[in-house]
């Protein structure tokens, strides 16, 4: 209460402490169960919008006069100090051990690591009640049991008490799961992965299941190309042979790095056997750059992930090109046209 007092008052903070004091005293407190002021005087405390409402209501009149001697005051409040000083003994103990006891079922040991960010409780001002978290900082060496020695934001070291500081947990962004038929993030750029689970397709499997419309020759003539191509028919992605790709951006344009979006518990699994599979396909690789896009869970219809990457940021950056699109009337017309049409599978 202080310090609010300090920070909503400034330097005027003492010519309203009479006031917070007068509220302060009057409340029972919750381990006596009596307030401040009749524990010091005996009696319950009557302040200003008390004294007015009984005098309104006509609950009590003003007294005007004395009707007991100074010793007899002085008797009765000798017995009410001592009445209410049991009551509060009392009450005092049971509320303590309570206290207690609630508070050991949660207190833990506080333990850091050398290395760990923490924050720490530092004084923003010359004035010792105007504190705040600061930080994070890192521990570079456990000094004592109880006490660290970080490194402060301007390189100096301090060593500080483990009640002043705070494990640090880096601030995250809360979108980590889309439904596939959701719009909102728009076309949805996604890793190839999901799908691969074979190194290379069975070709008698997949000749088995047209053997019925195929003759025995036309079999054989299939499954010799299949089996002479089975780098192009195979359901391991592969590498285009093209000297790469370029997106063009506006000259406004300058990296950054986004903060990640926080991943499902049920799903944290999935993603990291899906990173590791497209690590070991050679899909992607560690990188150290500029530029850092967050990971998209997109869940399908039939239950499972897809990863995608929110690349919104970089698209409102980027020089689209101009490529003139067919009608896609006019195509169903030409492949309408052809004996066999052919469906390609570009392994996704």
């Amino acid at each position: 209460m202080l310090s609010k007092n300090i920070q909503d008052h400034g330097n005027d903070w003492d010519i309203h402490l009479p006031y917070l004091l007068f509220a302060y005293r009057e409340v029972p407190h919750s381990t006596t169960g009596l307030s401040p002021y009749q524990l010091v005087y005996g009696r319950l405390p009557r302040g200003p919008l008390a004294l007015m409402r009984d005098f309104w209501t006509g609950k009590r009149n003003i007294p005007l006069g004395v009707s007991s001697s100074i010793e007899k005051y002085l008797e009765n409040l000798r017995q009410n100090l001592e009445k209410v000083h049991e009551i509060a003994t009392g009450n005092a103990g049971k509320n303590q051990a309570e206290y207690t006891r609630r508070y050991n079922l949660r207190a833990r040991e506080k333990t850091f690591q050398v290395g760990e960010k923490v924050l720490i409780l530092e004084s923003v001002s010359p004035h010792k009640l105007l504190k705040k978290w600061m930080g994070p900082v890192s521990i570079i060496e456990i000094t004592r049991s109880h006490s660290v020695l970080v490194r402060m934001e301007d390189g100096a070291n301090k060593e500080v008490h483990v009640n002043k500081i705070w494990p640090y947990i880096a601030r995250v962004q809360q979108v980590g799961l889309v439904f596939e038929q959701d719009e909102d993030f728009g076309d949805l750029h996604y890793a190839p992965v999901d799908s691969i689970r074979k190194s290379q397709i069975d070709i008698w499997e997949h000749t088995r299941k047209i053997e019925e419309v195929l003759s025995f020759q036309q079999r054989a003539e299939l499954s010799d190309v299949l089996g002479k191509y089975s780098d192009v028919f195979s359901s391991k992605p592969g590498y285009a042979k093209v000297e790469g790709h370029f997106v063009r951006v506006t000259p406004d344009c300058c990296p950054k790095r986004l903060k990640p979006y926080r991943v499902p518990i049920a799903l944290q699994d999935e993603v990291d056997r899906q990173i590791k599979e497209l690590l070991e396909l050679d899909l992607i690789e560690p990188s150290d750059s500029d530029w850092a896009h967050p990971v998209v869970c997109v869940a399908k219809k039939n239950g499972s992930v897809r990863l995608c990457i929110d690349f919104r940021l970089l698209n409102s950056f980027t020089i689209p090109d101009a490529y003139p699109m067919k009608i896609a009337r006019d195509l169903l017309y030409e492949v309408g046209k052809a004996n066999f049409i052919s469906v390609l599978d570009l392994t996704k």
